[in-house]
C-alpha cells in the first residue's frame, strides 16, 4: 500500500511540474516600434514599423487620435 502511495504522489508531482513548465507566465515584450520617416505633403508625421526578426509589411502609418498608430490617414491625429 505505501509502494502505491508512492507512486500516487510521484505522478502527481511529475504533472504538476509538467503543468508548470508549460504555463506561460511572463507577457511577451512589446517590440513594435515606429520610426519617424518624414512629413508628407500635408506636413503630416509619418512612420514605418522598425524591422525585426520576424517578416511584418512595412506601410506608412500615421498617429492616431487616440495616441496609438494606424495606417488610415483619415483617423489619424493629422488633419
Amino acid at each position: 500500500m505505501r509502494l502505491n502511495r508512492s507512486i500516487k504522489h510521484l505522478s502527481l508531482i511529475i504533472i504538476s511540474l509538467f503543468f508548470v513548465a508549460c504555463s506561460d507566465v511572463t507577457k511577451p515584450i512589446d517590440t513594435e516600434v515606429y520610426l519617424p520617416i518624414g512629413m508628407d505633403k500635408d506636413g503630416c508625421m509619418r512612420y514605418r514599423l522598425k524591422p525585426t526578426t520576424q517578416m511584418s509589411a512595412q506601410v506608412i502609418i500615421y498617429k492616431s487620435i487616440n495616441g496609438g498608430y494606424t495606417p488610415n490617414k483619415n483617423t489619424s491625429n493629422c488633419r
